[in-house]
């Protein structure tokens, strides 16, 4: 039996060093991350107005849900109302 060599498989960060670069990426990442912030407000915004509009509109009674469609005409039913002179014909 042949024993296996175990190697070290660890890596190691280099030496920390400040560059313009990475200071230029950070402030450009926190100017992103304010947009999205204020982005985000305003979206909340519009949540909550278009849910207060959406209540209003089922309080109000005019949603969709209070709509009856007309029933439609057979033409059993449309002949019978011609027959008796209930409806013109074209």
């Amino acid at each position: 039996m042949t024993e296996e060599k175990k190697e070290d498989k660890t890596i190691t960060a280099p030496p920390l060093e400040e560059k313009e670069w990475d200071l230029e990426l950070i402030d450009k990442t926190n100017a992103a991350a304010v947009d999205l912030e204020k982005a985000n407000m305003k979206l909340q915004k519009q949540i909550l107005i278009a849910k207060r509009l959406e209540t209003e509109s089922m309080l109000g009674g005019k949603s969709e849900a209070a709509v009856i469609p007309p029933k439609e005409e057979t033409p059993k039913e449309y002949a019978e109302k011609v027959m008796a002179n209930e409806k013109e014909t074209k």
